[in-house]
């Protein structure tokens, strides 16, 4: 049997796929042990420690809680990770950056002086406050009334002196503009300088440095590395730039250090000054390649000093080096809470990061926008349910020492109103878009019931759902092991959009990729998100892309007004080369000169696609790995190639729409096997030679083995070979349940009562907060045993069943269906359900407040079906 599938169908997976995040609270030995003993018996075999809640990091309780906690991971044979620093986001240096000269963060900013001439001899005062030095000085013309667009600069540093500029002023309106380096800024000026060399490496010293003293032991086999978490450039004021702190705001401070400095002077020279200003106003037309120069310094010094210095002294030590930045609804090719360059700022690490939390996914909201933690400000749904996942996984497969690994913090600040079903979902959406690491979010160690950014998942044992949190960690871990150690099977590349974004500044209109990718994802075409500078070193033969072990079809660029003139000429060598290159809309314009430098032999034999176009190109030109019969946009797949064969990830996103089609691939196949990877059983689908079908209710997955095993190797393995074509006896048992409530602790919270129809428990007056079990029984006569099965209907939301006394299964998300067949006898049965709703209905938490709470219990219909 092919190794991987063999390995998860005998429960042989070593690797610890899931890493949630453990918080420390500075807490009693005997509760630390607790928790690393309830996450060892959920499956878990690494963690992630976080000291944000804990009153002492670094110091002689901090150590003592990490010695223990390494002592009771060695002894279960656990991995432990560590976040690496006591506040968020990574970059506080545990509160020392003000203690150490030279860490602070330093900014470019600027001020601008109005006015109207002819005036001669005027003289302008240089206002500088505490430790801020002048920069420059520039000479404009106000060409536009509201926005402050300039036009024939004139670098002023000649004109300075001591703290005034003299100038004589021409006719018309001008701008002078005072530029400054300064260290006041209303970001977060308690952090270090992201981009400066030294500073970094400070913060090694400080972190980094003092657990390895501690624990060299463990480095490398206990300890298994460190996780940054949101680094950020950092460089203004949340509040006011919101996650929209693009290069080309007149009004946003810009990171600096002397580093940065030195290069931008070789950059360019005698238009230092105008080039500077140029990144805050549009000056004639030097203003998009100007912010491209600078924005494309600025990540390489965050890539060279931050990500890679960190990964480097990781490597060195024996330990890898994991983590994430935020990518929230483009912010990713941004300032501010961005890092300016998704890919380069991961440069360093081990494995590619992203993370899903407050609500940013939402089942259902893909293709709209949607109110965010609060009621107030809307989500992205397009970036976050067709952008994000695609972004972190790109990142994975293409950079060869990340060896195909993408990570993704996941569950959290979701509110206790997210369940294993929710979560399940979550996993399923990011699996499918090739994510195969997590981190889910959290144990924390408060008190319960903690409000930080709940769900938590043991909540000292008072989350009612955590008996059946195993399953759902058992799942993740399964479809992670078949998509790991492989190579992912793309069709089309998506150019990311950085450069045009970055040339494109305020007011320009650029189309992000995931513009893009939700068209092909919509139909069943597999993506990458390629960055440019993997670009430039990739192979082109036998007309395809070539990125690490991946291939490509054809190359998609996104719309764009601006691109690098050498990325246009790698293009039109690219084409030559035979690989097809689409350019979305219209062809951009060269930032050096802002006319095209495509050729017009070049422009004649290249795809121009408008949006609503794309899909048929693509399918014209085979551009497809599988077709399906007809339109089905919330279906999405993952092809995931291993030496024993092909693996197919399918999910239905739907939350209202079954899933039965005609799954057609590009080639002929041999045999098919699906997968299921909850009940972890093998399942032989109507096929025929290039095809099978696939049946998914709606949040429902599956996975398809291809070619992976021979019909003779299942023997010993779980099969079910159940056909449910002819439905020969329904049995309706809805009526009649008796109904048990209890708590999480096992006591009871009503008297047992009779049920004549099942309803929503949290509707009956008495029980509209609670939060816990609900056991519904009843007998049911049988009279022709047989293939059956038991289909619950409506569940809230995470069930078990039982019967004649014996455990049959259990679901945490739909279908709530059971093969019953080996468990009725003739005669009389003894049917036990249980049911686990969430914490919400007890625990009315603010996070909660903007989803909607499921009902409680078993509100069927509960049918007996028995097939033939």
């Amino acid at each position: 049997m092919g190794n991987r599938l063999k390995q998860v169908l005998a429960g042989n997976i070593n690797e610890g796929y899931i890493i949630p995040f453990f918080w420390q609270t500075g807490n009693k030995e005997e509760d630390i042990i607790n928790y690393i003993d309830a996450m060892y018996h959920s499956g878990i075999k690494s963690f992630c420690v976080e000291a944000r809640p804990h009153p002492d990091f670094l110091g002689e309780q901090w150590w003592r809680d990490m010695d223990l906690i390494l002592k009771e991971a060695e002894t279960r044979d656990m991995r432990v990770w560590l976040l690496d620093d006591s506040h968020f986001p990574t970059g506080y240096m545990n509160g020392e950056v003000k203690l150490h000269k030279g860490a602070e963060k330093w900014f470019l900013t600027h001020y601008n002086i109005d006015v109207e001439g002819p005036l001669e001899g005027a003289s302008f005062f240089v206002h500088l406050e505490k430790d801020e030095r002048i920069w420059g000085a520039v000479l404009a013309k106000r060409v536009d009334k509201q926005r402050g667009d300039l036009s024939q600069a004139m670098d002023l540093s000649n004109y300075i002196s001591e703290d005034r500029i003299y100038v004589d002023i021409p006719p018309g309106h001008f701008s002078i503009s005072i530029i400054k380096v300064s260290s006041h800024c209303a970001g977060r000026p308690d952090y270090i300088n992201m981009v400066d060399k030294k500073a970094i490496r400070l913060f090694i010293d400080t972190i980094y440095e003092p657990h390895y003293q501690h624990y060299k032991r463990f480095f490398g086999n206990t300890f298994a590395g460190f996780f940054s978490d949101e680094p950020q450039m950092g460089n203004g004021d949340f509040e006011r730039y919101g996650l929209d702190a693009g290069i080309g705001r007149s009004d946003m401070p810009l990171p600096w250090c002397q580093e940065l400095d030195d290069l931008l002077l070789k950059k360019w020279g005698e238009n230092y000054a105008v080039r500077c200003l140029a990144l805050w106003h549009e000056i004639d037309e030097i203003s998009p390649e100007a912010r491209v120069d600078y924005m494309n310094i600025l990540t390489r010094l965050y890539q060279k000093n931050f990500s890679d210095q960190i990964g480097r002294w990781c490597h060195l030590h024996g330990v890898e080096y994991i983590g994430h930045v935020i990518e929230d609804q483009g912010c990713h090719t941004k300032l501010g809470l961005g890092t300016g360059h998704f890919f380069r700022a991961l440069s360093g690490q081990d494995m590619a990061g992203i993370d899903v939390v407050l609500q940013q996914i939402r089942p259902g909201f893909d293709d709209m926008s949607f109110y965010r933690i609060g009621g107030q400000e809307f989500y992205d749904g397009t970036f976050f349910h067709y952008g994000l996942g695609k972004l972190g996984a790109s990142e994975g497969h293409q950079d060869p020492k990340k060896h195909g690994r993408t990570i993704c913090e996941i569950f959290g600040a979701y509110g206790w109103g997210e369940g294993l079903k929710l979560m399940k979902w979550l996993a399923d959406h990011m699996m499918v878009r090739g994510i195969n690491y997590f981190i889910p979010h959290a144990f924390s160690m408060g008190e319960f019931p903690d409000p930080d950014c709940p769900p938590h998942f043991y909540a000292r044992g008072n989350n009612p759902q955590f008996q059946y949190f195993k399953y759902l960690i058992r799942y993740m871990n399964r479809v992670c092991h078949l998509i790991n150690g492989g190579v992912h099977v793309p069709v089309a590349a998506v150019l990311y959009h950085a450069q045009a974004q970055w040339a494109s500044g305020q007011y320009g209109k650029i189309q992000p990729f995931e513009t893009v990718g939700k068209m092909l994802m919509q139909a069943q075409i597999d993506y990458e998100i390629v960055p440019m500078d993997r670009l430039y070193d990739c192979e082109i033969h036998d007309k395809k892309l070539h990125l690490a072990m991946e291939e490509c079809d054809c190359l998609i660029i996104p719309e764009s007004e601006y691109l690098p003139d050498e990325f246009l000429t790698w293009c039109e060598q690219a084409k030559i080369k035979g690989l097809p290159i689409i350019f979305m809309n219209r062809f951009p314009k060269a930032l050096s000169s802002g006319k095209t430098l495509l050729n017009a032999t070049f422009q004649e034999s290249t795809s121009l696609m408008s949006i609503k176009d794309l899909i048929s190109y693509m399918r014209k030109h085979r551009f497809f790995d599988i077709f399906v019969e007809s339109p089905l946009p919330h279906l999405r797949y993952y092809h995931y190639r291993q030496k024993e064969g092909d693996y197919y990830l399918f999910f239905n996103e739907s939350v209202a729409e079954t899933i039965n089609t005609k799954v057609q691939f590009s080639g002929s196949i041999g045999n098919i096997y699906l997968y299921d990877a909850f009940n972890n059983m093998l399942t032989a689908p109507e096929a025929c030679d290039n095809w099978f079908r696939l049946m998914l209710e709606p949040g429902e997955a599956a996975i398809a083995c291809v070619d992976v095993i021979d019909d003779q190797e299942l023997c010993g393995a779980q099969t079910i070979q159940l056909k449910r074509e002819h439905i020969a006896e329904t049995m309706d048992i809805s009526d009649g349940f008796r109904l048990s409530t209890l708590l999480s602790d096992g006591s009871r919270y009503k008297e047992t009562v009779e049920l004549e129809v099942l309803s929503d428990i949290t509707r009956k007056k008495g029980f509209e907060k609670f939060s816990g079990v609900m056991e519904y029984e009843k007998t049911v006569n049988v009279e022709h045993p047989g293939k059956w099965i038991l289909d619950l209907g409506n569940v809230y939301e995470s069930v078990e069943i039982w019967i004649n006394g014996k455990s049959v299964g259990v679901r945490i998300a739909p279908s709530y269906q059971f093969v019953v067949s080996d468990h009725l006898i003739a005669g009389e049965n003894r049917i036990k359900v249980r049911v686990v709703n969430t914490l919400a209905h007890q625990i009315a938490d603010e996070f909660s407040m903007t989803m909607p709470l499921e009902p409680s219990g078993l509100l069927g219909p509960v049918q007996l079906r028995r097939y033939i």
